[in-house]
């Protein structure tokens, strides 16, 4: 076999369980790929790490989808998870209803979103839930919660085993307000235009994964044990993430005009921003018309 070219991603954690989707060997190597997994720091951290080409690719979509909608060369190419994101909270909290006055800790603005229509559905002002600190994706961040310093957070798997076993509670799940993308693949503008072969074998390669992981869970379980999660938490987990695995990296336009609009309220924009701006599903399409 010859040598495999080595490619980055950046990621919020490095145990999430969605990065097995990413660091599932046989799909990338069969394009000629070693992927390989990178913590930046979340943010503008994660979005610095590719505009300084210290990765190709990232999974985050907060920070890079708001540069993106501002102007930044970056693209959203494809969805690989359709849901993940949760709400957990401390164990008095059992419904929406009664997160009126309370504060959740800070996050990626696109669940954040997300929770914000369904508390207005449970008849919450969404404003009357404030925003705490920056609760880290980790053991200390639900450690946050169960010592007050915030209500609640919302959390993806692993994590969401660590809040089950502290004893914290789930009033909501954010698979409930319909199709919002948890993890997905962002590129630089460049990778598009100068390595777009390159792009469409990670692509390919990234669905594959996903088709892969949804039907060989004993694969599944391995890479989330290689990790580190502890194996308690890992079917708990698996659960959480393999039916919301999206084999064909589509995503709505209703979607994806949404968080446009997200990001606009959060950069205080005006102007009307076309999805090109955004998003690029050419190779995906190219994919389509291959199979």
């Amino acid at each position: 076999m010859p040598d495999l070219q080595s490619v980055w991603f950046a990621t919020a954690s490095l145990q999430f369980v969605n990065n097995i989707v990413l660091t599932n060997p046989n799909p990338f190597a069969d394009e000629g790929f070693e992927v390989s997994a990178m913590d930046p720091g979340v943010g503008d951290r994660v979005v610095k790490a590719l505009m300084d080409q210290r990765v190709e690719y990232c999974n985050v979509l907060g920070m890079p989808l708001i540069r993106a909608a501002s102007g930044y060369p970056l693209k959203f190419v494809a969805s690989f998870q359709n849901s993940g994101w949760e709400l957990w909270t401390r164990p008095e909290i059992t419904a929406l209803k009664q997160l009126e006055g309370k504060t959740i800790g800070r996050t990626s603005p696109y669940p954040r979103e997300r929770l914000n229509s369904a508390l207005a559905a449970a008849g919450v002002d969404p404003d009357s839930v404030s925003e705490g600190p920056f609760i880290p994706l980790d053991a200390a961040g639900i450690n946050s919660v169960v010592e007050g310093v915030v209500d609640g957070a919302l959390i993806m798997a692993p994590v969401s085993s660590i809040a089950r076993e502290a004893g914290l509670v789930s009033p909501y799940n954010l698979n409930l307000a319909g199709h919002s993308a948890a993890y997905g693949l962002m590129t630089t503008e460049q990778m598009l235009a100068e390595n777009r072969d390159q792009v469409k074998r990670f692509l390919r390669a990234t669905l594959r994964s996903s088709r892969e992981l949804q039907t060989d869970r004993d694969l599944a379980y391995q890479l989330v044990a290689r990790q580190g999660v502890a194996e308690r938490f890992i079917d708990q987990a698996l659960d959480s993430t393999l039916p919301y695995l999206n084999p064909t990296g589509e995503l709505s336009e209703t979607t994806q005009h949404r968080w446009i609009e997200t990001a606009k309220t959060i950069l205080g924009l005006d102007e009307k921003i076309p999805l090109q701006r955004v998003f690029d599903f050419s190779i995906l399409a190219e994919l389509a018309a291959e199979d």
